[in-house]
């Protein structure tokens, strides 16, 4: 049996929210969406008067969350920009709100509130690289793991003067992502250092954003000495074997989770068996040579 959620969504004057996403997430692994669908939940948009509906639910717990933008109109639906004018922020946020499980609910009520903003800037450690233009630098929030469903955030771009801002944060616990893409290069030139927030590096570890309070002056910084391991793949006679991939990943169980930086997607070598893995932070890491392995698993602690 398979369940429906109804409800609506509403501004914090109690107003209806038109346009709204509204997002049905399992917490649970007892959903069959949970681990057939990990990255695409339920999802809905709100009707003039804030109505929506999300069917098709499997049996399982689900948590209702909504977002939208502050720019959204009072009726009539989502908003179309202009051509030539940017859409509007999701700067607002509802609270997840209700468990479900394998009955349907109705009469949900969402309210959004504000979003929070995460600021900082960007710093380039240069030893022997020209400084690159800092709009090449592309940073994202991601839901830390084992954090419970919660919303995305839109990536953010450094302007100029280096400086960055996410904005329309919901409450949660988030890993922050940087890169900088300066060279068409498979070699970057450029790899991410620390991010310092109050003193802590942040960049591995997950931090907190709480109801009603900015994350203000986290300072991420570049360097351009950027780690490099090359190697050989050969077999028993020493001919090289191209054939195969090679995984690095770090020797500390912590670090198995997606988008890691200490587990390196399986690079395949060039003919000649030589490979190049790029941009590895310090530490001790383990090397495997793969005949196969699944595309969607190779970062879980089960394949490692």
């Amino acid at each position: 049996r398979v369940a429906t959620i109804r409800g609506v969504v509403r501004a914090l004057d109690g107003a209806p929210a038109p346009g709204a996403q509204v997002l049905a997430a399992a917490t649970t692994a007892d959903s069959a969406l949970a681990t057939v669908l990990p990255a695409l939940p339920p999802f809905a948009a709100t009707a003039a008067d804030g109505s929506f509906v999300i069917g098709d639910l499997s049996p399982g717990h689900y948590r209702v969350m909504s977002r939208a933008s502050s720019a959204a109109p009072a009726a009539g639906g989502a908003r179309v920009p202009a051509r030539g004018v940017p859409a509007p922020s999701t700067d607002h946020w509802a609270p997840p709100d209700v468990n479900v499980a394998g009955a349907d609910v109705d009469g949900v009520t969402l309210t959004l509130a504000p979003g929070m903003t995460v600021s900082g800037r960007i710093v380039f450690d240069a030893t022997s690289q020209p400084l690159p233009d800092p709009a090449a630098v592309r940073l994202t929030l991601s839901p830390a793991p084992m954090a419970g469903p919660a919303l995305g955030a839109p990536a953010a771009q450094a302007g100029a003067d280096g400086t960055f801002a996410f904005t329309g944060i919901a409450p949660g616990s988030y890993l922050l992502f940087a890169s900088a893409s300066t060279t068409p290069s498979i070699v970057p030139l450029w790899m991410v250092k620390t991010a310092l927030l109050d003193g802590r590096d942040v960049l591995d570890t997950p931090f907190d954003v709480l109801p009603n309070f900015n994350v203000d002056d986290l300072v991420v910084t570049f360097t351009d000495r950027v780690t490099k391991l090359t190697g050989l793949v050969s077999d028993q006679a020493g001919h090289p074997v191209p054939a195969y991939s090679v995984i690095a990943f770090s020797t500390d169980p912590t670090w198995w989770r997606e988008r890691s930086r200490r587990v390196r997607m399986p690079v395949r070598p060039s003919t000649d068996g030589r490979f190049t893995i790029s941009g590895l932070p310090p530490g001790e890491y383990y090397l495997a040579v793969l005949s196969d392995f699944p595309p969607n698993e190779w970062s879980t602690p089960a394949f490692l």
